[in-house]
């Protein structure tokens, strides 16, 4: 079905597209064999589910086609909910920003901008605690600077790619907010 969607979506046939995507997320949840045992008490395993399938293909497609009307449409809605993956949160926000602009939203807008940049801030402020507890540890451990450094580089590459994903997508609905 997920390639069904991108299908749909190259054929020009959005709202279908849409709707494949939507009813993806809508399929019944089944635990997985995360923890074991019996699948009453077993953990819900996100990875692999039609749940973040249909929730990819929907940002793809919304993404791609610009369909900005509907992404202001469906923010509020459990379609475009947070599910606590960092990477699919900041694409969300980032939808949600780029619609707000261009749908003329300009507070909604800016408060996702808003959003965007504490998050980056809350980043970078782990990163630099991560830093710092390596640094300490270190020191305390009687290790020369050379691993002192190696460990604070270490700990702070933990950190990058969330920032500069966080970064780039504030970048992006900044721009839009100055069109």
């Amino acid at each position: 079905n997920g390639w069904l969607v991108e299908d749909y979506v190259y054929m020009g046939r959005a709202h279908d597209a849409l709707a494949l995507a939507k009813n993806l997320i809508e399929l019944p949840r089944i635990p997985r064999g995360k923890t074991g045992g019996n699948v009453a008490t077993q953990d819900w395993a996100r990875d692999g589910s039609s749940f973040a399938e249909g929730q990819r293909r929907l940002l793809w497609a919304l993404s791609t086609l610009e369909l900005w009307k509907d992404v202001a449409d469906l923010a509020p809605t459990p379609y475009l909910a947070s599910v606590g993956d960092e990477r699919e949160d900041v694409e969300i926000a980032r939808l949600a920003g780029l619609a707000a602009f261009a749908t003329g939203d300009t507070l909604g807008g800016l408060r996702k901008l808003v959003a965007l940049h504490e998050r980056e801030n809350d980043l970078q402020k782990k990163r630099d605690a991560a830093v710092a507890d390596a640094e300490k540890k270190n020191r305390e451990g009687g290790k020369n600077p050379e691993e002192i450094a190696r460990a604070k580089e270490q700990a702070a590459q933990t950190f990058n790619d969330p920032i500069n994903r966080v970064r780039e997508a504030a970048a992006e609905v900044g721009v839009a907010e100055k069109l």
